[in-house]
């Protein structure tokens, strides 16, 4: 704890010698205008202010055209370039085309730290010019004082406070004159050549502080050092180099004292007591935590055989989806061909078959027509009886009026059955059921009729008539009945009969044409026609083939979905093991988390009895007046931002370094006549910070 206090000021200081300090904003500044100042101090041998040298630097990001600034400094020179400021008294105003002015100049004001050295040799004081050459124990003693300081009203009293300027001294000792080199309250370090001693002190604070640090903190006192002391064996003593550096940084001040709440060490108290609550309920969180663990790690392995499953299902899943794209594929072809092919059975059905059953049907009328003139011309032959009766007549007319009456009635008779036969067989020829029956019916029914008009039955029914009225005998009666009985005989209901069938064989062949032609076309209701089939067929191919082609385009859909499944569903499984493995991990994390709760429970415990025991040796009050003490450091650190003066509105900062004449060694001093950003030397600055880290 120590050591890093002081360790940790120490490195902030050296920093701040490298220009690493932010200026300060004085009031009513504004952000453009900057003004840094170095104080370079030469030292006597004593410590006594020797020279004092400030090197500035100005800066206007907007430019110094007509700058205001302010400046008490004697001698003034520009470092660069050969422009100089128009002055009167301390008011400068600067006007250069540019945004940078680096100027210098000294003064004999004094500065707000300043060293005492004085020297011993075998414990007896000496001076450095006496010291000069000599051999034995030498102590090196820098006692440092603040001449900052203002009294302040603190707790209801007067009390003395110091600005704090944080004081970084170096030594440099050659190996080849010091030996066994001891710094108290300072590090050393050591190479080949060199050993290098280093402090960081607080001139002014340990009185500021003086009686408000009680308890634990008193101990803080110890580190706010006003002196520091060095001491070595010596070989021809020779006066070694020795720097300080100085500025204000309250900041880490307060980071090192770490001042607790001053209005809450009662809440600190109940904080800590539910401190050991909370860590004794962490502790039987973690052990529950610890067997939850168990069940999940259990749990999550089942899950993770069931990721693997579930990739073995999706991978089945992909092969199945590759055969049914090759499958829905194939199909689609095959529905595309049967497409085409029922497009083109609708095309030969519309031009050929179509023209075919209308001109059918136009036909079947025509022949029926036909069929019913035939009966007619039918309806007209004698029948049987009518020829008998005329027979009958004949005979009586020849019996009653002799020969010549029975020649003219025989006559009559032929002539009127050769009409009747002749018309009968020319009605039956030009009839078109005639024509579309078989042969052998057709073969019958022209014997019928050659048979009844013959000229043979013709010219025997004359002769036999001729005969009976020639004859004019006794037995011309009997001959001409026999005639006439030859006629009669003749049978005109069997034509009628034959002719009857045949009509009847033509209707039911125009009957099953109609039924026919009606399978096949029927333009008022085609949905059960071959017709109408065919064109739905058609219809239902080209639907068919769509279809198909959207299921093989589900189908590819479907064929990717489960390719990508399948591959998540492999990254899934990868990244299960590894969850798997750091459950694992976890597990075994938890099981450590428990024991160290454990552990924590019972260290807060004796936390909470030794806070309690430190918190009650601390006085609240005192702590109130440390707080109030570090404001008004804080408040007089915001005002010391100038060594010889800034303009208003110009944010300013200083530091101040210190080299105590006397040989120069190989690590030279910092260059006085240079522009800031060579203020130092860093190498040597870089080993004093080095010594901190």
């Amino acid at each position: 704890m120590k050591r890093n206090i002081r360790i940790t000021a120490a490195a902030l200081c050296a920093a701040l010698l490298f220009g690493a300090a932010a200026p300060v904003l004085a009031e009513g500044t504004s952000a453009s205008a900057e003004k840094d100042e170095t104080v370079y101090m030469v030292l006597n041998e004593d410590g006594s202010v020797r020279s004092q040298t400030v090197s500035v630097w100005l800066h206007d990001e907007n430019g110094l055209a007509g700058a205001a600034d302010r400046s008490s400094l004697s001698g003034l020179r520009t470092l660069k370039g050969e422009a100089m400021p128009d002055q009167a008294g301390n008011e400068l105003v600067w006007n250069v085309d540019s945004t940078d002015v680096y100027y210098q100049g000294t003064t004999e004001q004094t500065p707000p730290v300043t060293a005492r050295i004085s020297y011993e040799l075998d414990g007896k004081n000496i001076t450095a010019d006496e010291l000069a050459g000599k051999s034995g124990h030498v102590a090196i003693h820098i006692a440092l004082e603040n001449h900052e300081k203002q009294a302040r009203s603190v707790g209801g009293a007067q009390r003395t406070v110091y600005t704090p300027f944080i004081t970084v001294i170096a030594a440099d000792l050659p190996r080849d004159v010091f030996h066994d080199v001891k710094a108290a309250n300072g590090v050393i370090q050591t190479d080949s050549e060199n050993q290098l001693a280093a402090f960081v002190a607080m001139p002014g604070m340990a009185a500021t502080f003086d009686g408000l640090l009680t308890g634990e903190l008193a101990q803080m006192q110890g580190y706010f050092l006003d002196e520091v002391t060095i001491e070595a064996d010596a070989e021809n003593f020779a006066m070694p180099a020795v720097f300080m550096a100085a500025a204000t940084e309250l900041e880490q001040l307060e980071k090192e004292i770490e001042l607790p709440d001053m209005g809450g060490l009662s809440q600190v108290k109940s904080a800590t007591a539910q401190l050991d609550e909370g860590a004794q309920k962490l502790a039987q969180a973690t052990a529950a935590l610890r067997q939850k663990m168990g069940e999940f790690s259990s749990s999550y392995s089942a899950f993770d055989a069931g990721v693997d499953f579930a990739l073995a299902g999706a991978k089945q899943v992909k092969g199945g989806t590759d055969s049914l794209l090759s499958g829905a594929t194939e199909l689609s072809g095959g529905l595309s061909q049967l497409k085409d092919g029922t497009a083109a059975l609708k095309t030969t059905l519309d031009e050929e078959l179509l023209p075919g059953l209308q001109g059918a049907a136009a036909l079947q009328a025509v022949l029926q027509k036909q069929m019913e003139d035939a009966q007619g011309a039918l309806a007209a032959v004698p029948s049987k009886d009518t020829i008998s009766g005329m027979v009958n007549s004949a005979g009586q007319a020849l019996n009653d009026a002799g020969t010549a009456a029975a020649n003219e009635a025989g006559s009559q008779v032929a002539a009127a059955y050769q009409a009747a036969a002749a018309n009968c067989a020319a009605a039956l020829q030009a009839s078109e059921v005639f024509s579309q029956l078989s042969p052998e019916q057709q073969a019958a029914l022209a014997a019928a009729a050659a048979g009844a008009n013959s000229p043979e039955s013709v010219a025997a029914a004359a002769a036999a008539a001729g005969q009976a009225v020639g004859g004019i005998t006794a037995g011309a009666g009997q001959q001409v009945s026999a005639a006439l009985g030859q006629l009669a005989a003749l049978d005109t209901d069997a034509l009628v009969g034959q002719f009857n069938q045949v009509q009847k064989t033509a209707g039911q062949l125009l009957g099953a044409m109609n039924a026919l032609t009606e399978k096949l076309y029927n333009e008022s209701d085609n949905s059960q026609t071959l017709y109408g089939a065919a064109a739905a067929i058609a219809k239902g191919a080209g639907g068919a083939a769509q279809g198909a082609d959207a299921l093989t385009d589900g189908a590819q859909q479907l064929n990717s979905g489960a390719a990508s499944l399948q591959t998540g569903l492999e990254k899934l499984s990868a990244s299960s093991k590894t969850v798997k493995g750091a459950i694992a991990q976890f597990q075994s994390g938890s099981e450590q988390l428990a024991e160290g709760a454990g552990a924590l429970a019972q260290g807060t415990g004796e936390f909470q009895s030794a806070a309690g025991d430190m918190l009650n040796e601390v006085d609240a009050g005192k702590l109130a007046q440390a707080a109030d003490v570090m404001d008004a450091m804080q408040e007089q650190a915001n005002e010391y931002t100038s060594y010889t003066g800034a303009a208003d509105g110009t944010r300013a900062s200083v530091k101040f370094i210190m080299k105590v004449d006397g040989p120069e060694t190989q690590l030279n001093s910092a260059q006085e006549d240079s522009v800031p950003a060579a203020q130092t030397q860093p190498g040597f600055w870089q080993r004093v910070k080095e010594l901190f880290a």
